[in-house]
């Protein structure tokens, strides 16, 4: 039957076994009784018991009138209901060897066409491996030459550095004299900017080591 996903829903959150009279007088079936109505009428049923697993409706078990035309009581349908519980979990669990057997199948398809062309490339893929293989020692020197570099250089300019730190040193402290404020400022801005890039040169020692 057409619109009937809101009953569906409630049947699902109702979770038990529902019969045709109960949908008059049940609270959690008030919003929703002009569908459920319309959906006892329109299966011709008289009793329906959801399957419901995780809190998601699977199916709906729907049965008619007894034959012998008495009214279903409540020990049918509390057997209903542990009948659609076991039913729910059988069903889920069909779905889910099913889904699993589908992937297997998937898998072991993928599988044998990803030997077939391993197969097909061993030759390539060998090339490229020697190819990677060169790539990578080339890229092994380059790094050794880097280090090298970065060694020699920041060596080649701590020197001059230490050569002009220590005579400026040895000005402001006044070894060779005194300095108006204006010199010893100047004195003080060289000392500064070696200190300075003296620090960029062991940054770039850390960096090589």
């Amino acid at each position: 039957p057409a619109n009937v996903a809101a009953f569906l829903a409630a049947l699902a959150e109702h979770g038990t076994a529902v019969d045709l009279s109960q949908i008059d007088v049940d609270p959690a079936l008030s919003k929703v009784r002009a569908e459920a109505t319309r959906y006892f009428e329109a299966t011709g049923a008289q009793v329906l018991a959801p399957l419901v697993h995780g809190g998601r409706l699977l199916g709906v078990i729907r049965l008619g009138e007894k034959r012998n035309l008495q009214p279903y009581s409540r020990d049918d349908l509390e057997f209903l209901d542990r009948l659609g519980a076991a039913a729910a979990v059988g069903l889920t669990n069909a779905v889910l060897f099913e889904r699993v057997d589908r992937q297997r199948q998937d898998l072991a398809q993928l599988t044998g066409t990803l030997e077939q062309r391993v197969a097909e490339r061993t030759g390539d893929l060998e090339q490229v491996n020697i190819k990677l293989s060169l790539a990578n020692e080339s890229l092994r020197d380059l790094d050794r030459m880097k280090s090298r570099f970065f060694a020699n250089i920041s060596h080649e300019l701590r020197t001059p550095l230490t050569m002009i730190l220590a005579p400026v040193e040895a000005m402001l402290g006044g070894e060779f004299g005194h300095f108006d404020p204006g010199q010893r400022e100047h004195l003080a801005g060289i000392r500064r900017s070696a200190f300075e890039l003296l620090k960029l040169v062991e940054d770039l020692l850390d960096l090589s080591r």
